[in-house]
């Protein structure tokens, strides 16, 4: 090679040098050439992980990999989650997981110059086909609090107990239990209550211990036709209150005591006509009163006695305590579908937090995070921030809604379940998970990975179960 060859050569590689060496600089230092743009641009990060991990991921509908392996490796190393992918243009990128076996994630992303955008808790769910668990004539369905237990009422006072989260059935009819039924054919509904444990459940006057199945009491023998409006302790599972025209008692089943609450008639109150509705909570008695056509929410202290506050309500006869276990009271209208949020010991002038119309399904997603639904629309309300947020609206008329721990909300239509991303922008999952005919209820169990559902019309009911992680 000669001396002139030599020196072209060393002095080609001195301009590749001083060309390349900058442009490695920047990227490693976070900048890149942008094309489009003809720019150079300060690039991002975007960190994806998944459960289960192991997702392909697709940018832009293109399978991504690694520039090492797409180029210089002769096997199909695609990169899946968990990924840490750097050295991304500023833009909005439509990215998607997927993974055999289940449904893919997709959202569009912004990336912004020297910023990161962090996915790191995707939840995956499964595509499963719903499984038969039971087929009955079911004319009334509860599931316990605790979502463990659901039991189902049949026509001939049959129980059918179902455990959420084995699938394990039993079946028993419990013969000493009343039967308030209106005509000889027609039967009517027994009341069913439980605890906020789970477990135990009161049906009609039978009190069975779950799991077991063991009859542990028959209330008839204490509690009399007349009284009304029982309901357990929020905090002891062996009290169960209830009313009758004297006052408020409880009764205690450890030693099958029967205790005075609140004595109507020391207390200078009227009677049980004017208190369609009472719940014991934080030490106080709420009762909502009816009265000269006007409603107010009445509290006295649990221990003295003691009146301690009236908060004037509109007037709504048809008032009923619910949630027992939120903060705040809840009253709702079942005839004009109002619920009626208030903080007791508020010291507003104006305790009632909220008042939200038009409201058919609920669920709460903490003590402040309100979900729920009308029969078009699925909003989510903050009650501490006093705010509302329209989530979705859909064209078929809603059934039921759920909140699940992966922030996600299920909601059913009569023909469809769908999973919906619980995001307050325009980017949200929405998972057809399954297209059934005449869904009616749907229940998710305690672990949150199976979807129980029922179908059918009138008193022929199958409940299916899928599985959703």
């Amino acid at each position: 090679m000669s001396l002139k060859t030599r020196r072209i050569i060393f002095i080609l590689f001195i301009i590749i040098f001083i060309i390349i060496t900058p442009l490695i600089i920047s990227y490693a230092s976070g900048y890149r050439f942008s094309f489009p743009r003809k720019i150079i641009q300060k690039t991002g990060l975007l960190v994806l992980d998944s459960r289960p991990p192991g997702a392909k991921i697709y940018i832009n509908d293109k399978l991504y990999q690694l520039f090492f392996n797409k180029y210089f490796s002769n096997k199909n190393n695609y990169t899946t989650t968990p990924a840490k992918i750097k050295g991304i243009l500023p833009n909005e990128y439509n990215v998607r997981l997927e993974l055999g076996g289940y449904w893919p994630w997709q959202k569009k992303i912004k990336i912004s110059g020297g910023g990161s955008e962090y996915y790191d808790e995707i939840i995956l769910f499964k595509k499963d086909l719903p499984s038969l668990v039971n087929k009955d004539d079911a004319r009334q369905i509860s599931v316990s609090p605790d979502k463990k237990f659901s039991v189902a009422i049949k026509d001939n006072n049959e129980i059918n107990f179902i455990n959420l989260i084995t699938g394990e059935k039993n079946n028993f009819t419990l013969n000493s239990i009343s039967s308030p039924y209106s005509s000889t054919t027609q039967p009517a509904n027994f009341t069913i209550l439980w605890p906020a444990s789970g477990q135990r459940v009161l049906i009609g006057d039978e009190i069975v211990a779950l799991p077991g199945f063991k009859i542990l009491i028959n209330l008839n023998k204490f509690i009399q036709p007349e009284d009304s409006g029982i309901q357990w302790s929020l905090t002891d599972e062996t009290i169960i209150y209830y009313k009758n025209k004297n006052g408020i008692f409880n009764f205690n089943l450890s030693n099958n005591k029967i205790k005075t609450i609140l004595n109507f008639k020391l207390n200078g109150l009227i009677g049980q006509n004017n208190y369609n509705s009472f719940l014991i909570k934080n030490n106080n008695i709420f009762l909502i009163n009816q009265a000269d056509k006007s409603s107010s929410l009445d509290i006295y202290e649990l221990n003295s006695n003691n009146f301690f506050k009236s908060i004037k309500l509109p007037y709504c006869p048809e008032c009923n305590f619910i949630n027992f276990k939120n903060k705040y009271i809840n009253i709702y209208n079942d005839d004009n579908k109002i619920l009626y949020i208030i903080d007791p010991l508020s010291t507003s002038y104006f305790p009632v937090k909220k008042d939200i119309s038009n409201i058919w399904y609920f669920d709460w997603i903490d003590d402040d995070k309100l979900l729920y639904a009308n029969e078009f629309e699925i909003w989510i309300a903050d009650i501490y921030n006093n705010t509302e947020n329209l989530l979705t609206r859909i064209s078929e008329p809603i059934k039921a809604i759920l909140w699940h721990p992966a922030k996600y909300i299920i909601y059913a239509t009569d023909n469809k379940i769908n999973l919906l991303e619980m995001e307050l922008d325009n980017k949200r999952n929405n998972i057809e998970l399954i297209d059934f005919k005449n869904i009616s209820s749907i229940y998710l169990n305690a672990v949150g990975d199976i979807l129980y559902f029922y179908t059918g019309t009138g008193a022929q009911k199958e409940l299916y179960k899928l599985n959703i992680l």
